[in-house]
């Protein structure tokens, strides 16, 4: 119920309102039950963020399978659209999420640990395509965590409050952004 209550809560509001004492109000519970499952606010919104575990998980397997085809500006719409569910599902969390990895270390260590786990993945990708002579000149790993920064940053904006913009209009926004940096249109 307390993780519950928690999210709801991030996905309606900013994380600097979140307070033991509102999770506690939301979830119909004492404030001394907070304590026996958690050492503080951080601790439960990196369990927040582990719940998105299977998500993360599946997002990811999505996108290996797309990075082991032959990489078209069909399979980047196709990978863009993986991200964009993903957000369209999970924004308004991210984003309080995120606000807490601004103000707290913990928890920008674990969001920065979900982060590069999809550069991870896309740099594997643009290792492929530079070793087929496909990219000019590219650092592989500096392009996948520029332009996974860029789409965390624009997925947030686009989809991390309500009313979220445009989901397939988002996917072409990505896409031909990313499309344009591989050489691929």
């Amino acid at each position: 119920m307390i993780i519950k209550a928690a999210d709801s809560l991030l996905r309606n509001g900013p994380y600097r309102d979140l307070s033991v004492e509102l999770v506690m109000n939301e979830a119909g519970l004492s404030r001394t039950i907070f304590y026996r499952h958690f050492d503080d606010m951080p601790g439960l919104v990196i369990e927040l963020l582990r719940g998105l575990g299977a998500d993360v998980d599946r997002a990811t397997r999505e996108l290996v399978q797309l990075e082991n085809e032959s990489v078209s500006a069909a399979t980047v719409r196709s990978a863009m659209a993986i991200w964009v569910d993903f957000f369209q599902r999970h924004g308004t969390l991210l984003r309080g999420v995120a606000e807490g990895a601004g103000v707290d270390e913990e928890i920008e260590l674990a969001y920065d640990r979900v982060r590069r786990h999809f550069s991870v993945v896309v740099a594997e990708g643009l290792r492929r395509l530079s070793k087929a002579g496909r990219l000019d000149g590219m650092d592989p790993d500096s392009v996948a965590e520029a332009l996974n920064v860029m789409n965390e940053r624009y997925l947030l904006r686009t989809l991390g409050r309500e009313p979220q913009e445009d989901p397939q209009a988002v996917v072409e926004t990505l896409s031909l952004i990313w499309i344009r940096t591989l050489q691929l249109g």
